[in-house]
């Protein structure tokens, strides 16, 4: 059972649109810093002093989170519509595990009405996420310095040097959200998608095991994939009793119906992993992959590729490739504000040529590797930056 395509293409699609969100919010801020850029110094120290400059701030946070709040509608949309797919594909896949049997499991309703605490408490972590954006403060306050700043400047000799680090701090920040839990700031895109990933495994699991308990099940399988982390590379792919399972998932040392022993301190499902699991029948279930085929993949995943003369594991590949995604995605960010002062500003067209041929090379070395990885089965994902980027740009 294959589900990385239907998480793969729904999760990035929700990430997406809060990316295209951050996009405009910080061409929105671009828009207002080419504003104040725009103004007299005598001009801009009435607008100060009138609040004109929190207006202003004020004005595009309220105009980015109406979009936000659209956005969130769509998504949460999106991430019930997913839950309800992942849980008809583990059912349907259950249920002819129950005809091969000669035996039959409960409708499909009650798997739904089983999942329906863990999507809602989805939608709970979703809506704390949402509601936890950090831009007000960073927004206004990087808006109201370099205003100040300007003006303090009759000459504007410094008026470059402080739009850089206005346009640094407020791509730094982007749209981040606040985890209160320990304080910690993650790009509201990124974050969504981690934790999603981890939620919807855990609605998959929640599947699988009851159609285990209701069929008996005694072992549980492990997904597998072509590029599999360190820790779990020899565990992918193989049976176990669930009692063994059990002590996997407890960091135990476990052993599987081989006899062959595993010990990991990631459960599987958890912090990124995108394994699954499935009850297994011996007797019954045919194994999802034969060891030849386990044994190719962790074969090839550690020849791995040439990259940039130095032999990097496939695994470690597609690690590369989420960096140059996040590099893309940050200088695109820059790209944003600075593309609407570069106008206004000679000083910024320079900023904007040396963004543009950076976002350029990331392209590049990011379609290269695409293509490097391409025979390995292992796909670029230019939905998460480039084709953002792209349409960004437009």
């Amino acid at each position: 059972m294959n589900l990385d395509p239907l998480l793969d293409r729904s999760i990035n699609q929700i990430s997406n649109r809060l990316s295209e969100i951050e996009y405009k919010y910080l061409a929105n801020a671009g828009k207002s810093i080419a504003q104040i850029l725009a103004m007299s110094n005598e001009e801009l120290r009435t607008f100060l002093y009138s609040g004109g400059v929190l207006d202003l701030a004020n004005h595009d946070l309220a105009r980015i989170r109406r979009e936000l709040n659209a956005a969130h509608r769509a998504n949460v949309q999106e991430m019930k519509q997913l839950a309800r797919n992942v849980t008809a594909t583990v059912y349907e896949e259950g249920a002819d595990i129950a005809e091969a049997k000669g035996e039959t499991i409960s409708p499909k309703k009650a798997y739904t009405a089983a999942v329906n605490p863990l999507l809602a408490g989805v939608m709970r972590n979703y809506e704390i996420m949402s509601k936890s954006v950090a831009i007000n403060d960073t927004y206004k306050k990087t808006i109201t310095r370099l205003a100040n700043q300007i003006m303090s400047d009759d000459d504007r000799i410094s008026a470059p040097s402080a739009l850089r680090k206005a346009v640094a701090d407020l791509n730094q920040e982007g749209i981040s959200f606040v985890d209160f839990r320990n304080g910690r700031k993650m790009r509201l895109d990124s974050a969504v998608r981690n934790s999603l990933f981890t939620e919807m495994t855990n609605i998959v699991h929640e599947v699988s095991n009851k159609v285990g308990e209701e069929l008996g099940s005694q072992h549980t399988e492990v997904s597998a994939h072509i590029a599999p982390a360190d820790d779990h590379a020899d565990i992918q792919g193989q049976v176990f009793e669930n009692s063994e399972f059990e002590k996997l998932q407890a960091g135990e040392i476990a052993e599987d119906i081989d006899g062959n022993k595993h010990q990991t301190i990631r459960p599987i499902g958890f912090w990124n992993c995108k394994h699954v699991i499935f009850p297994f029948f011996l007797g019954i279930s045919e194994r999802a992959y034969e060891q030849k085929d386990l044994n190719n993949y962790l074969k090839n995943n550690e020849k791995g590729i040439e990259w940039n003369g130095e032999r990097i594991s496939l695994y470690d590949a597609t690690q590369v490739q989420r960096r140059i995604e996040t590099e893309l995605r940050r200088n695109r960010g820059a790209l944003e504000i600075v593309r609407q002062v570069a106008g206004v500003d000679p000083a910024f067209q320079h900023d904007k040529s040396v963004l543009n041929r950076r976002i350029k090379g990331l392209r590049a070395e990011y379609d290269r590797l695409g293509d490097i990885l391409k025979p390995h089965a292992i796909r670029s994902k230019a939905e998460r930056s480039y084709n953002i980027a792209a349409r960004a740009n437009r």
